[in-house]
């Protein structure tokens, strides 16, 4: 009898963009980590200011913030998107072998 998880194992391509796509998500994961870190070692190494200098700098550090927020939604659609592309690779495998 014919295995047909041997068959997609033998075929790489499947399986790269598979694993790209896992690549792709934790690297992006990896990051907005990075990046959080790096606002936050900015925001602490700022001089105590004073008047407009001080509300410059919170509205610049929020912008920030708010933007790695969004950037976690980004990484939830590149998981999505990378189980999506999963599911219908399989699909079109299991109809190529039809």
């Amino acid at each position: 009898m014919h295995n047909p998880i041997s068959k997609f194992l033998k075929n790489k391509l499947g399986f790269s963009n598979v694993l790209t796509a896992i690549i792709t998500v934790v690297v992006a994961a990896i990051l907005i980590i990075v990046a959080a870190l790096i606002i936050s070692s900015v925001n602490d190494s700022l001089p105590e200011v004073t008047g407009e200098a001080n509300l410059t700098i919170t509205n610049v550090v929020s912008g920030a913030y708010d933007a790695l927020n969004l950037l976690q939604i980004v990484l939830i659609v590149l998981a999505a998107s990378a189980i999506i592309a999963a599911v219908i690779g399989g699909f079109m495998y299991m109809r190529s072998r039809e």
